[in-house]
């Protein structure tokens, strides 16, 4: 941890190149199994719907998968301060 970069080439381990891959799938399965669970809802006018994000790192899942959904709010958990400290710069204003 120390020496991974705070990018998303960092998070992958020199795989920055399957993030979309990755997000896209995540995005898919998400959408799977909110077809089979109706509960599951990732938009709400009556509620704010939320997700946590453990092992986030810099907010590349938060970022590229979780507030695209429509999600109104993402925590994230990360044992490294030093990535975490660079989540809001990454994530920025992300729909």
């Amino acid at each position: 941890e120390d020496t991974c970069p705070a990018t998303v080439n960092g998070m992958l381990g020199g795989f920055a190149s399957i993030s979309n891959i990755d997000l896209a799938a995540s995005k898919q399965f998400l959408l799977d199994l909110a077809s089979i669970r109706p509960a599951l809802t990732f938009q709400s006018k009556e509620y704010t719907t939320c997700a946590v994000e453990c092992g986030a790192g810099i907010g590349r899942v938060t970022k590229g998968l979780l507030l695209p959904l429509g999600l109104g709010r993402c925590d994230l958990v990360e044992s490294s301060s030093r990535l975490l400290s660079q989540a809001p710069s990454y994530i920025g204003d992300a729909p």
